[in-house]
């Protein structure tokens, strides 16, 4: 059957109409109504019940809330809502494209060249400092360090060994020159003798075919210091000697105390003189030890008496010969 409020079809045994909630007591329960006797359905321009006007408020509601969510989302408060995250995401891509750029961006390392003689000090220069030669050039210059380890100074006659360091290239690939002198490759490193002059001036260049060589770096050349002639254990700080030391004494030495540099000295000649007896008594022996002759000497000394030492020669590793004067003691 259908409804006498809406006219829709419902339900024979339905107590009220599912679309207007018109309840079947307003029809008589006696009276079996059909379709044609139905009362007519309302026009459109009836005004809807309350249970329909509630519905419809709460549905514009939800609609109303859905479309200001939306809104918000899409403009933010400011009006700019997801335009601000999408700008900010953009920010943050090209923020990492730069980072990626400048890791794989890298600066060519400078090239610094470093040349360390190896030895130690002559104590009559220890008063000198550590001297770093540095020589910033412009590319493809070499930038060269020359740095002795305890001055800039190379000594004649010697073994200077250097080590020369260029970061970004092997030893193989480092060509050293040097002026007044020599310079060979060797296992640990260079070594240098320097020539007669004063100065020698070492540069280095690299195998790389665009390579200039670094600006020259010069060393003072020094002598090898001369040796201290010792007498046994006596030296010429010591004014006496014993008669049992004197006649016990081996011979006469050369001591380069100080000096670290592969080099020796030896004795090849020295003279001895004393006065016996008011007679004037010497001796020249040829090397360092005590000859027979001269032991002799020593057995008739008698306390008070001078002993002389003189004309102590020393020939050094390098062949030069020096002259290293005169010792005296007096017998005990």
């Amino acid at each position: 059957m259908r409804c006498s409020n809406c006219n829709n079809e419902i339900s024979d045994n339905s107590k009220s109409c599912i679309f207007c909630a018109t309840t079947s007591s307003s029809l008589p329960e006696d009276e079996d109504i059909s379709i044609e006797q139905a009362p007519p359905r309302p026009s459109s321009t009836n005004a809807p019940t309350g249970t329909t006007i509630l519905l419809s408020f709460i549905g514009g509601v939800l609609l109303a809330g859905l479309s200001l969510g939306g809104y918000m989302l899409l403009n933010g408060k400011d009006g700019d809502g997801l335009n601000n995250l999408s700008q900010e995401t953009l920010e943050l891509k090209k923020s990492d494209e730069v980072i990626s750029d400048q890791d794989l961006t890298q600066s060519q390392p400078s090239v610094d060249v470093n040349i360390v003689p190896a030895q130690t000090v002559d104590p009559t220069v220890r008063e000198d400092l550590v001297s770093r030669k540095e020589v910033t050039v412009n590319e493809p210059m070499l930038d060269a360090f020359i740095i002795p380890s305890k001055m800039d100074v190379v000594y004649r006659g010697v073994d200077n060994h250097i080590s020369i360091i260029v970061p970004g290239y092997s030893s193989a690939d480092i060509q050293p020159t040097i002026s007044n002198g020599q310079i060979q490759k060797v296992e640990n490193g260079w070594v240098v003798r320097p020539g007669k002059g004063n100065v020698v001036s070492i540069s280095v260049s690299t195998s790389s075919s665009n390579s200039t060589p670094s600006k020259e770096v010069k060393l003072r050349v020094k002598e090898v210091p001369d040796p201290k002639p010792a007498f046994g254990v006596k030296t010429a700080v010591d004014e006496t000697i014993a008669k049992g030391e004197l006649i016990e004494v081996e011979g006469v030495f050369a001591r380069l105390d100080g000096f670290e540099f592969n080099f020796t000295y030896e004795i090849i000649e020295y003279r001895v003189t004393m006065i016996v007896g008011g007679t004037p008594l010497e001796q020249v022996v040829r090397g360092s030890m005590v000859s027979s002759a001269v032991r002799e000497m020593f057995g008739k000394a008698k306390p008070g008496q001078k002993v002389y030492i003189e004309g102590i020669k020393a020939k050094g590793t390098d062949g030069t010969v020096r002259s290293l004067g005169t010792l005296a003691f007096k017998v005990t």
